[in-house]
């Protein structure tokens, strides 16, 4: 049964597993945590760079519509910053 996770929760998870993994290229990270399955390096930089730039517009989402609750931003901004 799959769970519901909220944008947040995935955010965490994907940089906790990048974190983890000790030791290797960046680019080799980014693969791994996003399986990608390119045998260029071109393609593969691009690649982790289109994922990377899709994981940084989901905390700009997360970051518009905490703002957008009554919650007030000290409580969110700097764990979302960091």
């Amino acid at each position: 049964m799959s769970e519901n996770k909220n944008s947040a929760l995935r955010i965490k998870q994907i940089l906790e597993q990048a974190k983890s993994i000790p030791n290797k290229p960046v680019a080799e990270v980014w693969k791994e945590i996003f399986n990608i399955d390119v045998g260029d390096n071109n393609k593969l930089h691009f690649e982790v760079s289109r994922c990377l730039n899709l994981l940084h517009d989901e905390v700009e989402f997360l970051r518009s519509e905490m703002k957008g609750t009554n919650f007030s931003a000290y409580l969110y901004d700097p764990s979302i910053n960091q």
